[in-house]
Formats: C-alpha cells, structure tokens, sequence
C-alpha cells in the first residue's frame, strides 16, 4: 500500500493501544514529526504515564 501526503499535512494515527501507531511514525516519519500523547502528557505532569493528566470530563452539550 502506498498513499501519499501532501505536504504540510497532519496525520492522526488513531487505535487501541498496542496496534502499532508507534511503531508505523517511527518507520515513515522522522521523529521531529512526531508529537506522541504520551510526550504532552510529560509536559503538563513530569510523567508520561499519568493518565490524570488527561482531561476526561465530557464535551459541554451545544445547544442549537
């Protein structure tokens, strides 16, 4: 398979834990192109692995 990105892109790699996200950025992309979840995660709490840093509240409701 083969598909092309034009450049000035953002791709999302989305899936279930342990699918091979990482694995697929590491092989096509460099890794200053690569901004994981895990790395802001470290940014706003010293550790990459605390889920709490995430905000898991749900949407607000949009009224119409």
């Amino acid at each position: 398979m083969k598909i092309s990105i034009p450049e000035l892109s953002l791709v999302l790699l989305v899936g279930p834990s342990g699918c091979g996200k990482s694995s697929f950025a590491r092989k096509h992309f460099l890794p200053t192109e690569v901004v994981s979840s895990d790395f802001c995660r470290a940014l706003v709490s010293d550790d990459e692995n605390d889920q709490s840093a995430m905000d898991t509240r749900p949407y607000p409701s949009r009224s119409s």
